[in-house]
């Protein structure tokens, strides 16, 4: 065993690397195996906003994991990074949570409630209310941007699923009768072209690993990157069977995914 073909994972978190609360360990240990033989480069990426890369750091960290925070990429940080790198210190209006605030203030970005902001940021809020809603649809209207985290429709939740970040989009979207000016999460491609930019490395070097077709799988096969999807998370054969979204591999587990691979 001398090799592996990649130089860099993109890896989903929930359905790769946990789902809800339980650990996937045959997972991790297949991670951890590609960093300390191959020193492969991982980044964690997830489209949920509602936590701060601190707080996936901690996490990652207690399971084995040793990564750092800029190895870690959440469609809130990243809404941060890129808001700041275009637009610099703006005022935005969020509908979002914890995660969301806090990346967005760790840039320098002003989270304003009455007054008048620049764009409307909108992430996943489980208290979200038809108050906060008529704002939003009052401030975009009014000329601020409609910035999406992401568009997921659900997210799981153990064995259970619930609404997304967008459902509360698409009720913004339907209101105004048009799509956000901008979606950063996967499948849009910013999460992707952000690893490789920090990574400096070409997509061929770039494996992607994802349990959802939908986000990971999409945004991979869009771009022309190498893809595997594990059935750990929400995914089943019969999905794939289905789906016009087709991964470069498939695999019950990373570790099996791992275990069939010939290194030269």
């Amino acid at each position: 065993m001398e090799d592996f073909r990649y130089k860099v994972v993109l890896s989903d978190l929930d359905g790769v690397v946990w789902r809800g609360d339980k650990v996937l360990w045959e997972n991790v240990s297949a991670l951890k195996f590609l960093m300390e033989k191959f020193n492969v480069k991982i980044y964690f990426t997830t489209n949920n906003s509602t936590k701060t890369r601190a707080n996936y750091l901690k996490k990652l960290l207690s399971i084995g994991i040793k990564t750092t925070i800029d190895n870690i990429i959440t469609s809130a940080s990243l809404t941060a990074e890129i808001i700041r790198r275009n637009y610099g210190k703006v005022k935005v209006y969020v509908i979002g949570e914890e995660g969301l605030r806090t990346e967005l203030l760790l840039k320098g970005i002003s989270i304003v409630k009455r007054r008048k902001p620049n764009m409307v940021v909108v992430g996943l809020d489980r208290r979200i209310t038809y108050s906060k809603l008529a704002k939003a649809l009052d401030f975009i209207l009014e000329g601020a941007l409609f910035i999406a985290t992401n568009i997921d429709a659900t997210l799981p939740i153990g064995d259970k699923v619930i609404p997304g970040a967008g459902a509360i989009v698409a009720a913004l979207s339907e209101a105004l009768g048009r799509k956000p000016d901008m979606v950063i999460g996967k499948p849009e491609p910013w999460m992707y072209l952000e690893v490789l930019k920090r990574a400096g490395v070409k997509k061929s070097d770039v494996l992607v690993i994802g349990d959802r077709l939908d986000t990971d799988i999409k945004g991979a096969m869009k771009l022309g990157m190498d893809s595997l999807l594990i059935l750990t998370g929400v995914t089943s054969r019969n999905d794939l069977e289905k789906s016009s979204i087709k991964p470069t591999y498939v695999s019950s587990s990373l570790k099996e995914f791992i275990l069939k691979q010939k290194f030269n």
